[in-house]
């Protein structure tokens, strides 16, 4: 369920935490969390990084770019099946 609604960020970082953990588990959770909790020194840190292939870079990619085209088609699904709820109750 997305909200338009500010939310305080201690609020806000509670709701997230918990979306993750629901969505990754708590171990992915947490690992997902690390990947953002670096020094802010590239080019110290991306010698610390795996070494990755041309090619598990593109699976990588096209990877994220069908879990993002099943997420998409699945909120799509989701609204028509409300707007075709509404258009047949309101009538």
């Amino acid at each position: 369920m997305i909200t338009t609604a500010k939310r305080d960020p201690i609020e806000l970082r509670k709701a997230g935490f918990k979306a993750l953990n629901a969505a990754l588990g708590h171990d992915d959770a947490q690992a997902f969390i690390r990947q953002f909790s670096g020094t802010g020194d590239f080019t110290k840190e991306r010698h610390e990084l795996p070494p990755r292939t041309h090619e598990e870079i593109m699976a990588g990619i096209r990877r994220v770019q069908a879990e993002r085209a099943d997420i998409i088609a699945a909120k799509n699904e989701a609204w028509e099946k409300k707007t075709a709820a509404a258009c047949w109750s309101s009538g």
